[in-house]
């Protein structure tokens, strides 16, 4: 079985929502969204700071806003980071990526950026129902990966 990682606060089980933003208008409204989803919202404005606490906790969802830390998407080294983890780690993230160039749930283009959804902007006040209704389809797609992964012997 797979240890449950203690988050900041030091409570187990609870789900850690890392949210990497531009402004704190737009980290605010992020926030909002994982929280009212059940999330405890770890947010962030800087790249070095956001490698260090994923290298540091297990987050259960990452938002991850185009431009974040002035940085294009492709070049972001927390992108270059996301892409490289194990796919066993990978797997136990949900990975969202905002920005205006993305059409709001478009699978094959979250496919083809290793995320598990792409939001546009224009699309940020529907981003609680559309984060529900995504991760519930996420879990049942992978749910018997996660199983399986669960029942080996560490």
């Amino acid at each position: 079985m797979i240890p449950i990682m203690e988050n900041e606060a030091g409570d187990k089980g609870i789900k850690l929502a890392l949210v990497m933003g531009n402004n704190v208008r737009d980290i605010g409204k992020l926030g909002q969204a994982v929280e009212g989803l059940g999330y405890r919202c770890v947010s962030v404005r800087d790249t070095e700071i956001a490698i260090g606490k994923m290298k540091l906790h297990n987050f259960d969802l990452m938002i991850l806003s185009d431009q974040f830390d002035s940085i294009e998407l492709l070049k972001s080294p927390v992108f270059h980071y996301l892409n490289h983890l194990s796919m066993s780690v990978r797997r136990r993230i949900f990975i969202c990526l905002i920005g205006d160039g993305f059409e709001t749930m478009d699978n094959m283009m979250a496919f083809s950026m290793s995320a598990n959804l792409v939001v546009n902007w224009k699309d940020i006040d529907k981003l609680p129902a559309i984060l529900k209704r995504s991760i519930l389809e996420n879990g049942k797609f992978y749910k018997v990966f996660i199983e399986t992964l669960q029942n080996q012997p560490t």
